[in-house]
């Protein structure tokens, strides 16, 4: 099965990130909720030794893998994003970036202004989701049910009882644009990019996308993230085996904000 990180579409998602980042010449850039590290391989491998990157996630498993790819020319820390910036001097970076797991977070609000902490005058934070308020398609609904049925036989048939499919909270945690641009004045930053791309998940990229650590640890929350990517990846197969032909279209969100001018 074909990684997500390796997919030309996902790949495509996390260049745009990049882009509206705009990480200048030697910024030291953190990648927060990093899972198997597409953001901190993509920057490697477009700036080279431009900049200094630390991976930054929770999970060991998660920086056990970037460490043994990239260890060598990079920082790797397991830490929350709730968490991160204790770890760091006030005033010692230049970009923070966070692909595809800020919905993730109960307490963005906290993120944002532990993240204002650390930030270097007009240093910048960017981030994407595509779960927030307005990412779906009303026809795709049926798709998505169709998917967690299949998600709830492999549970059922390994004995599993996890937490509500989503979590606890997982509604609240599905913000708006105005929430987020509304956070992140309340935290002191100034929004300098806000833009919205629809993008098509055909069936390679439902498949790849359902077993990545953000998409499969959101969905089943406290199993091991390795053993989530496998049941939520089973669960895209199987779907995928009786609808060929399926895909989304799912809108990602992308938001720049800075410290401002003083």
């Amino acid at each position: 099965m074909q990684d997500v990180e390796e997919h030309p579409a996902y790949r495509g998602i996390i260049e745009h990130l990049l882009m509206l980042a705009a990480p200048r010449p030697n910024a030291t850039v953190l990648d927060v909720a990093c899972g198997r590290g597409p953001v901190s391989r993509m920057l490697l491998e477009t700036q080279g030794d431009n900049v200094a990157v630390w991976a930054i996630d929770s999970s060991p498993e998660m920086i056990r893998l970037v460490t043994e790819q990239w260890g060598h020319r990079l920082g790797a820390i397991c830490a929350s994003a709730e968490s991160y910036a204790q770890l760091f001097p006030p005033q010692s970076i230049d970009c923070v970036i966070m692909a595809n797991a800020i919905h993730l977070l109960d307490d963005v609000e906290g993120f944002f202004k532990q993240t204002r902490r650390v930030l270097r005058p007009r240093g910048r934070l960017a981030f994407s989701t595509a779960f927030h308020i307005g990412s779906e398609c009303p026809r795709d609904r049926s798709v998505y049910l169709g998917f967690l049925i299949e998600v709830r036989k492999i549970l059922k048939d390994a004995g599993i009882q996890p937490r509500e499919l989503g979590g606890k909270g997982g509604e609240k945690r599905r913000r708006d644009e105005a929430t987020y641009a509304a956070l992140l004045r309340q935290a002191g930053l100034d929004i300098v990019a806000t833009q919205k791309r629809w993008v098509t998940l055909d069936s390679s990229f439902l498949r790849a996308i359902a077993s990545s650590p953000p998409f499969a640890t959101g969905l089943l929350p406290g199993l091991p993230p390795a053993l989530a990517c496998q049941i939520a990846g089973a669960a895209a197969q199987r779907m995928i085996a009786d609808h060929p032909d399926v895909n989304l279209t799912r809108q990602w969100l992308f938001m720049v904000a800075q410290i401002p001018r003083s």
